[in-house]
């Protein structure tokens, strides 16, 4: 057999990814794997992960997997972008919070759907559940932690401290929870589920909706705490500097989110996709309770 034979490239090109692999250079293992399959010497059907797992073992393929599975969106900064519409102050004139981004300044990049992560068009549709599974695996753990976490400084003691804690925290989270938001979503994005997994996308969804649940009730509390720290510097300034007239607006403006109906409706914190998520599993529930 003639070294240019479609085989043999395909052998090279195998040696060449394990070779990245296990010196760990990941990004440029990804770099030849998406550009073997481009070149159609790697398959991109819905079998790519069991060709992978026999031509070059369990191990590597799940190393292979992990590094798609940390790669990063190239479009923003761990799932945020600059707020265009008040063009990141978070305010117009301080008596104003911008609803696009909350007030903070920072909003969902549109790309990733504020994962901070490379988008499901990037990635092999034959990896996509597989990449996808490990993603809501880490988010839970993730979120577990960030639950577990003590909740911010205390808004007595030093407001503006507490309100940046309760920042930080909100980003953090609600980027776990797009991640959680993705993994649902990647049903609809498969074009072609591999047979059998069915089942395992039916686990996918539940997981995500069971932690997101989670996720979204401490969100509110975040949001709760944001109310105390705003209305704790608005009595610690004068009404009329413009700390003053910042602290009554975001103060107002997070109040009505705490009481919004769903909560945070219209919001980048509104997760639709884990909502209907919910409600469909809800109503197949009661639909195999009546049969």
């Amino acid at each position: 057999m003639s070294s240019d034979s479609p085989a043999a490239e395909t052998r090279q090109a195998l040696g060449s990814l394990v070779e990245a692999l296990h010196e760990g250079r990941s990004q440029e293992a990804l770099e030849l794997f998406l550009k073997d399959q481009a070149c159609e010497i790697f398959p991109r059907g819905p079998d790519t992960l069991k060709w992978l797992t026999d031509n070059i073992g369990k191990k590597d393929s799940t190393r292979l997997i992990g590094a798609l599975t940390r790669l990063a969106c190239f479009n923003c900064e761990r799932g945020l972008r600059k707020c265009e519409n008040c063009n990141g102050a978070g305010h117009f004139d301080y008596d104003m919070v911008c609803e696009t981004c909350l007030g903070l300044g920072s909003t969902s990049c549109d790309f990733c759907g504020g994962t901070g992560l490379a988008s499901i068009d990037f990635i092999p549709i034959g990896l996509r559940l597989a990449v996808f599974a490990v993603r809501l695996e880490n988010a839970e753990k993730q979120i577990e932690g960030l639950l577990k976490e003590s909740k911010t400084s205390s808004p007595a003691q030093d407001p503006k401290a507490a309100s940046s804690d309760c920042v930080d925290a909100l980003f953090n989270l609600n980027r776990q929870i797009s991640v959680l938001e993705s993994a649902v979503g990647v049903n609809a994005d498969l074009i072609e589920v591999p047979s059998g997994f069915s089942k395992r996308l039916s686990r996918i969804t539940r997981k995500a909706v069971r932690v997101g649940r989670k996720g979204e009730k401490r969100l509110m509390q975040i949001i709760a705490c944001m109310v105390v720290s705003c209305e704790l510097q608005a009595k610690n300034t004068k009404e009329s500097t413009e700390t003053g007239k910042l602290a009554r607006a975001r103060k107002k403006y997070y109040s009505s989110l705490v009481n919004s109906k769903p909560p945070f409706a219209g919001t980048s914190l509104e997760h639709m996709s884990l909502t209907e998520a919910a409600k469909k599993l809800k109503s197949n529930r009661a639909m195999s309770h009546e049969t």
